[in-house]
């Protein structure tokens, strides 16, 4: 009895030690994010839009997800001729399900813009900072 003890005491000591290496290696890879933007760019271009490009990039945590923070991001929308302008692009990624799929898996995608524009034109569509929000009006 005392040997099976021993020796779960000492599994669980290893899975521990493993697992805060790989937390602190996680944690020091997201700090220096920067490092790695054009690779980012190929993948977020691939995964979430062509015609999405960024300044900066910053590197979160969201209890066990890690968050990368796409500052002055613009994104073309099928359909539009003019980028849509973001002052900050979050991209959750969803650690455990990247981890079991081998392959980065985004959970979550926002925005924030911090100038609206809302008008309408002279044929009655409303436009929401170049974007079309729906049919024409009725006056």
């Amino acid at each position: 009895m005392r040997y099976l003890i021993r020796l779960l005491t000492k599994f669980l000591s290893w899975a521990l030690v493993l697992l805060a290496l790989g937390v602190v290696g996680l944690r020091v890879g997201l700090a220096n994010i920067d490092y790695f933007e054009a690779e980012i760019k190929i993948w977020l271009v691939s995964e979430v839009s062509s015609g999405i490009s960024f300044v900066g990039i910053q590197g979160d945590w969201n209890r066990f997800n890690p968050i990368l923070r796409l500052e002055n991001a613009s994104l073309f929308l099928p359909n539009q001729d003019q980028a849509v302008l973001i002052d900050e692009m979050v991209v959750e990624l969803d650690l455990v399900k990247s981890l079991w799929l081998q392959t980065p898996w985004i959970r979550e995608v926002s925005g924030t813009i911090k100038n609206l524009n809302l008008r309408k034109d002279r044929a009655g569509q409303w436009w929401l900072n170049e974007l079309i929000l729906g049919g024409v009006g009725n006056g």
